[in-house]
C-alpha cells in the first residue's frame, strides 16, 4: 500500500444483540513507518583463525564503532559466543560519539574428543540497554558478527 492512500477496511459485526447483522467500515491512511534507532554503534569487524589445532591459542578480536553523528556515548557489552555457548562477555562498554574500539581475547583450542576435529561457529553481539519504559530496560542485540574456526587433530600427540 502506497504512502497517503487510503484504506477501507469493511467487516461483518455477528456479535450484535437480538440477531441483527450490521456491517461496519473503518477508514485509515498509510504513513510512513521509520523504526526507532535503538544504538548507533555497530560491531565493524570480528576475526578469529580459520584453524588451528588442538591446544594452540590465539587472540580473537572485536572492532566497534560509535557513529559521528550520534547525540550519545555508546553504552553496553559485548557477548562472544562458539557454538551457541558464551565463552566470554566484555560488559560497561562505553565508546564516545566519532570513537571506535577494538576489544581481544585470548583463546586456548581444546577438542572435546581429542582424536576428532571441530568446528566452531563464532558469533560476537553488540548489546545495548533499551529504555521500555520510566522503570524498565531490555538488553537488545544491535549488531553481531560471525566466524568459523576449523580445530583440527594434533598428528602424532593425541591418539591414544
Amino acid at each position: 500500500i502506497g504512502l497517503g492512500k487510503t484504506v477501507t477496511v469493511t467487516y461483518h459485526d455477528e456479535d450484535i444483540a437480538d440477531g441483527a447483522e450490521v456491517f461496519k467500515s473503518v477508514q485509515t491512511t498509510a504513513v510512513e513507518y521509520v523504526p526507532p534507532v535503538l544504538s548507533d554503534g555497530s560491531i565493524t569487524s570480528f576475526s578469529a583463525p580459520d584453524q588451528l589445532f588442538d591446544g594452540q591459542e590465539r587472540t580473537l578480536m572485536i572492532s566497534l564503532e560509535n557513529d559521528n553523528k550520534a547525540g550519545d556515548a555508546l553504552n553496553g557489552s559485548v557477548e562472544l559466543e562458539a557454538n551457541g555457548q558464551a565463552v566470554w562477555v566484555f560488559e560497561d562498554l562505553v565508546i564516545d560519539p566519532g570513537k571506535k574500539l577494538k576489544l581481544t581475547h585470548r583463546w586456548t583450542a581444546v577438542l572435546e574428543d581429542p582424536e576428532v576435529a571441530e568446528t566452531l561457529e563464532w558469533t560476537a553481539r553488540l548489546i545495548v540497554p533499551v529504555e521500555t519504559s520510566a522503570d524498565s530496560t531490555v538488553e537488545i542485540p544491535v549488531s553481531a558478527a560471525s566466524a568459523i574456526t576449523e580445530v583440527l587433530v594434533k598428528v602424532g600427540k593425541n591418539k591414544k
